[in-house]
């Protein structure tokens, strides 16, 4: 159990790594970015305090026309990839802790008397808490990030 606890753990990170690489790599070197088309609604405050709601298929950038242009646009985007990915990665190990849960009770019903099943259920059970814990800490990062920005 402790391989599969590491190998989510490593798919969590390369996940968190890889994606916001990848669509970065989307501009070609030396030519500067347009932005980009949100994939999900945003809220945030403006600069002077009040409420801007960014629906989905919202173009923000430098020369967003139809869209947000302002001078955060970077802030925007960047925010909007890092609520993207941190929303797949909750979603991953939320469905490889609900796993891990059924598989934990399989084996308490199927233990007859062996007792090594019990103990490596409750093993198991408790992983499924630490990554339960991971998928909520994956939450709560967008949040924080917004804090801390100012957004």
């Amino acid at each position: 159990m402790k391989k599969v606890f590491a190998i989510l753990s490593a798919l969590a990170l390369i996940l968190t790594l890889a994606v916001p690489l990848v669509g970065g790599a989307q501009v070609s070197p030396g030519s500067s970015p347009e932005g980009c088309t949100l994939r999900m609604d945003m809220r945030f405050n403006g600069e002077d305090g009040s409420p801007i709601d960014l629906e989905r298929g919202t173009t923000v950038g430098p020369n967003a026309e139809d869209g947000y242009n302002s001078d955060d646009w970077a802030i925007v985007c960047m925010l909007h990839t890092v609520h993207y990915v941190t929303n797949w990665i909750f979603y991953i190990i939320i469905i490889a802790v609900g796993i891990m849960i059924l598989y934990a009770g399989f084996m308490y019903l199927t233990a007859g008397g062996d007792a090594d099943k019990p103990k490596t259920a409750n093993k198991i059970i408790v992983y499924a808490i630490i990554g339960l814990v991971l998928a909520l800490l994956a939450r709560a990062i967008p949040a924080a990030v917004r804090y801390i920005v100012g957004m």
